[in-house]
């Protein structure tokens, strides 16, 4: 399941450069908030 994340990641950083989706602000937050998230679930 990481691995297909990181791929789709690594399409939009090098692929689609001008993309919104693509800029480091969204990209860090979007994986630090599905880490959060992820922690929060399998601590309930």
């Amino acid at each position: 399941m990481i691995i297909g994340s990181f791929g789709a990641s690594a399409i939009m950083v090098y692929g689609e450069i001008e993309s919104p989706l693509a800029q480091p602000r969204n990209l860090i937050g979007g994986h630090l908030i599905s880490a959060v998230i992820g922690v929060f679930v399998i601590r309930s």
